[in-house]
């Protein structure tokens, strides 16, 4: 005891500290999983915002490859632009420095180039107003792709890229300016040549302008080749911001699955970690209580001494002292079982008895007698005869053999009284089956030694034998001569006793009835076939 004592207080010891420990466990996994609850909430933030940037990126690619498109035709309408004014420069500045020296000489050939002029100002002019269209259309869907991804605005590409269409437009604008001049100075000088004004002045201006719209155009070709080569550059890193895009959403779905399967497996470890925090506070508290219980047990046992301890042992090998007593002893083993055998013998009396005398003789049954006498009529000298048989058999066993019943008295009353209703049974058996009787009365003798507990007890008996040996009239027999010869209860003798009798008159019952149907004679009776 004090050594499970002991033992409990470790356990209890151990149960406590790992108790504290499934506590911290506990509060632990809980935190782990509102962290993973977290994590999934991030995770699928970004899931969702790479999925919408790689929309955008996708998007920006494709516009840039139509404003790299655009760019390239922009680069070429310039480059035509600054052709032709580069050819009207190298064309009339010379005519313009003649017209400036030589101006009344040529008068007529001002005029014409005048005209000429006017003409090619409204080609460049036109030139000039659809380059400005083009530029102001890239800015628009520039602006509009920075208004759909904000993030664009500070890449410096891009930035390079609005600067560099800001600069080709006020080109444009300038060169379309320049040309509307041009043309306005070219009809000015024209009609200032018709209306013969100072035609050498204007001739030098005029080739100031052209020299300008020159240049102009040339800064217009230069800054569409530049956005143009720009753009090139842009498309293919915008389709590579694309690709990464692509990756990172995909990427940032499978970290929201995996986050969300981590969210799950935390939940169910919090959730383990809490039954078994539950569970080791119940065994914390169970074998708290066990080591007190021991101890206080423990405290309680006294210490004995060598004496003591040996006479402790005696008690507990053999705690009680077993006696057994016989209320009825039969002393000897003949008297156990003279009652079976002498139910045996009063039965097969009943056999051999009809081998000595006849059952019923006709003259009786044709006599005139009821059928009352006639029976006992007939059954009588068998009666007397088992009677007498059962009197020497019980002074045999009596005075030779020294049977010595413990009620004298009841047990000539009882052998007498089973004699006539085993003599009644075969008297009736013999009389209604003929020579039938005998083996019927062997069969039931049979029956009656193996289920009328004479050897063994009932008990003991199979289930078949037990419950005929309800029905047999040597079980009562056997019970009554065993309570006359060595004791017993009385209330059992009775029953016994009321029983025989009542097989007794059942059968002289049964033996007025046969007789009386033995007494109607049939013509074969009356008139018996010879042999």
């Amino acid at each position: 005891m004090t050594q499970a004592a002991d033992g409990a207080a470790q356990l209890d010891t151990g149960l406590a500290s790992a108790h504290e420990g499934s506590t911290q466990l506990r509060s632990g996994t809980a935190t782990a999983a509102s962290g993973a609850d977290s994590l999934v909430t991030g995770a699928t933030q970004v899931a969702t915002g790479s999925a919408t940037a790689r929309d955008g990126s996708k998007q920006l690619a494709s516009g840039l490859d139509q404003l790299s498109s655009g760019a390239g035709t922009l680069s070429s309408g310039a480059t035509q632009v600054a052709g032709g004014t580069q050819q009207l420069a190298d064309t009339l500045d010379p005519i313009l420095g003649m017209a400036a020296d030589k101006l009344p000489a040529i008068q007529d050939r001002v005029t014409r180039a005048s005209a000429t002029i006017a003409d090619v100002s409204d080609k460049l002019a036109q030139g000039s107003t659809s380059i400005s269209g083009h530029t102001a259309s890239a800015l628009a869907d520039l602006d509009a792709l920075i208004a759909d991804h904000p993030e664009l605005a500070s890449s410096p590409r891009i930035q390079r890229l609005r600067d560099s269409l800001e600069h080709a437009d006020s080109t444009a604008t300038t060169v379309s300016t320049d040309l509307n001049a041009a043309a306005a100075d070219a009809a000015a000088a024209n009609k200032a040549i018709q209306g013969a004004g100072d035609l050498s002045a204007k001739a030098t201006e005029a080739k100031a302008k052209i020299d300008q719209l020159n240049d102009g155009a040339h800064q217009v070709a230069g800054g569409a080749k530049q956005l143009d080569q720009g753009l090139d550059k842009a498309a293919p890193s915008a389709h590579t911001l694309a690709d990464g895009l692509t990756q990172l959403a995909s990427g940032s779905g499978q970290l929201r699955d995996g986050a969300t399967q981590l969210a799950s497996g935390t939940h169910q470890l919090a959730d383990g970690a809490a039954s078994l925090d539950d569970g080791l506070g119940q065994l914390a508290t169970g074998a708290h209580e066990l080591a007190t219980k021991l101890a206080e047990g423990a405290a309680r046992i006294p210490a004995l001494t060598p004496d003591q301890t040996t006479n402790a042992v005696q008690v507990l090998s053999a705690p009680v002292d077993v006696t057994m007593q016989v209320e009825n002893p039969a002393h000897v083993y003949g008297r156990g079982l003279a009652p079976m055998f002498f139910s045996i013998a009063l039965w097969v009396l009943g056999i051999s008895a009809f081998f000595l005398v006849r059952p019923i003789t006709g003259r009786v049954i044709a006599g005139r007698a009821g059928d009352l006498r006639i029976a006992i009529t007939a059954w009588l000298p068998l009666a007397g005869i088992s009677v007498l048989a059962s009197w020497l058999m019980l002074g045999a066993a009596w005075i030779g053999l020294g049977l010595d019943p413990v009620h004298p008295g009841l047990m000539i009353v009882m052998v007498t009284l089973v004699a006539l209703a085993f003599s009644a049974v075969a008297h009736l058996l013999r009389t209604s089956l003929g020579l039938v009787a005998t083996a019927a009365m062997l069969i039931v003798l049979i029956l009656q030694l193996s289920s009328s507990g004479g050897t063994y007890p009932p008990e003991l008996l199979p289930p078949f034998f037990a419950a005929i040996g309800h029905v047999m009239p040597m079980t009562y027999t056997i019970d009554a001569f065993r309570i006359c010869i060595s004791g017993g209860l009385m209330s059992k003798l009775a029953r016994d006793a009321v029983l025989m009798l009542i097989l007794l008159v059942s059968c002289v019952g049964l033996l007025v009835l046969v007789v009386h149907r033995r007494r109607q004679f049939t013509t074969k009776d009356l008139h018996p076939p010879l042999g």
